[in-house]
């Protein structure tokens, strides 16, 4: 035995793989196979004791497997190196069309080529470990129809994806949640061969999963792949539709002039094609990123001409996304009852197509608005209908800044506590996935309730780290809200100077956006300050 652990180097994966195989071989036999398994040539330069050298102790067991192998199983072997993550036997026979694929699974399993993991639901799924999956595709490279495979391992993904679409199935949920890295991997290998169409419909019917994930820097990189990928095969409408979707990215992580970028090259693209569906959705997208920045007439200029496509094209998903996201710029200008105008058709069209995702994106809003109008219990209900929603989808960055809202409302009654462990939880989900944007609103939403609070420092230290993030990505009219806030607890501390030049700050922002109600405040208060 002790002969064997000096062949494997004490190499941990490669004493398991030794001991897969005792009790039906002897020791001897196996020592002796160990060293008549040729190694690959050393390295110029190799000493004993070289990390090298436990790599080629590392191949010696490998090779003493794989020549234990039928053809047939070193083949399905081989071929699992495509998988860049686990697999069932339902995959194999989709991707290789193995029908034998369980049984083949269970004798690499057992030989510890493979490792197996049991799900929450009991099902078991297999891997490989690094240097195996290194040591399969070394002789997947060599099989002469590799190429083949590779293409069926992209054709049966890009299919899963399409089937699996959509964001308000749990079931294909599920089914995306255990597959997306595998289909990422098959993106990488439809560009690596120039297959632009696989590539196209990889980014764009995985993307809204990743998204509601929270995976955008998988999504920017699917995206951006496409994008490169159109345009050196010359596919305009397959360009045009990938710039739409990395614009959504960049709108997403607060990445405002890229985002604008991506989408004013799209609609120049959609409408060279006269894709009016198209040019709609990107005109609503547009004007995401408009009110973002504050730039609400430009906001509203979008919205009105993307519903009017819609409707044209009778297109009520997209009707439904579009009002609602112009309720939103209602809300921000005061204009409360066309905002919940907008939210409740909204509604009706999403119900209307069973878009829970988007009920639950749209209770949220009118939540906002309820909240704004002093009608709290309202909004309390709409924030936890879309608690739920977000909860029962796995929306994980809509629950956070749901999470936020509602700590919004409590703050608004006096329930401090409550409004704390709500934006403490908010907080803690916007820096998990990464929600920047989010996470500015968030810490300065919890600057508010301190500040009520009486915890002067504690509102500053928020409203600092909030104001870092919120210039960090060009959020004005948020930037303008926290350096007001700023003000404020100076002004609360009878720090009248200190409070005067935060506020002018503030209004020096507020000005280069269209909230003509908090430019007005701003200079209220500097009027009053300056009078003391």
């Amino acid at each position: 035995m002790h002969h064997i652990l000096t062949l494997t180097e004490f190499h941990p994966l490669a004493l398991e793989l030794v001991a897969a195989h005792m009790g039906r071989r002897e020791v001897g036999e196996i020592a002796a196979d160990l060293e008549r398994t040729p190694l690959p040539a050393l390295p110029k330069g190799h000493m004993h004791g070289d990390p090298s050298s436990r790599h080629q102790s590392l191949t010696r067991c490998l090779d003493y497997s794989w020549n234990l192998l039928d053809d047939d199983l070193k083949r399905a072997f081989a071929s699992l190196c495509l998988f860049a993550d686990s697999f069932n036997a339902e995959m194999l026979v989709g991707t290789f069309g193995i029908e034998d694929a369980q049984e083949r699974l269970d004798q690499l399993y057992e030989q510890s080529l493979i490792t197996r993991i049991v799900d929450a639901a009991g099902r078991g799924r297999y891997s490989l470990l690094r240097p195996t999956r290194a040591y399969a595709a070394i002789h997947f490279d060599e099989m002469m129809d590799s190429v083949a495979l590779r293409a069926r391992y992209v054709a049966f993904y890009s299919k899963l994806v399409v089937d699996n679409r959509g964001i308000n199935d749990l079931t294909k949920l599920a089914v995306l949640d255990d597959e997306w890295r595998n289909a990422i991997a098959a993106s990488d290998y439809a560009e690596a061969v120039e297959d632009v169409s696989s590539v196209d419909y990889l980014s764009s019917y995985l993307g809204e999963f990743l998204l509601l994930r929270g995976l955008w820097s998988e999504r920017e990189r699917l995206d951006l792949r496409a994008v490169e990928s159109a345009r050196r095969a010359g596919v305009r409408e397959i360009e045009a539709r990938a710039l739409s979707n990395l614009g959504i990215v960049y709108r997403s992580q607060g990445r405002w002039q890229e985002a604008i970028d991506c989408y004013e090259q799209s609609l120049v693209i959609k409408r060279e094609y006269d894709d009016r569906v198209g040019e709609g959705m990107t005109l609503n997208n547009l004007g995401m990123v408009y009110q973002s920045q504050g730039r609400w007439q430009e906001a509203i200029d979008c919205y009105e001409q993307s519903l009017v496509i819609h409707r044209e094209y009778a297109d009520r998903v997209g009707e439904g996304a579009t009002l609602n996201n112009l309720g939103a710029v209602y809300q921000s200008q005061g204009r409360s009852q066309q905002a919940i105008d907008c939210y409740e058709q909204s509604l009706v069209i999403k119900r209307e197509y069973g878009d829970r995702v988007g009920e639950g994106r749209t209770l949220n809003n009118l939540g906002m608005v309820y909240d704004s109008q002093g009608r709290w219990q309202e909004s309390i209900d709409c924030y936890e209908q879309s608690l739920v929603i977000h909860r029962e989808y796995g929306d994980r960055v809509g629950e956070g800044r749901t999470l936020n809202n509602l700590g919004m409302v409590y703050q608004s009654q006096g329930r401090w506590q409550e409004a704390i462990d709500c934006n403490e939880q908010s907080l803690a989900i916007c820096r998990e996935y990464g929600d920047r944007v989010g996470e500015g609103q968030t810490l300065n939403n919890l600057g508010v309730v301190y500040e009520s609070q009486g915890r002067s420092q504690r509102a500053i230290d928020c409203n600092e780290q909030s104001l870092v993030i919120r210039r960090e990505y060009g959020d004005r009219v948020g930037e303008g809200t926290t350096l007001e806030n700023i003000a404020l607890l100076h002004y609360a501390q009878g720090d009248v100077t200190v409070a005067l030049d935060w506020e002018r700050q503030a209004l020096q922002v507020l000005e280069t956006t269209e909230d003509t109600r908090a430019i007005e405040e701003a200079r209220g208060l500097i009027a009053e300050w300056e009078s003391q």
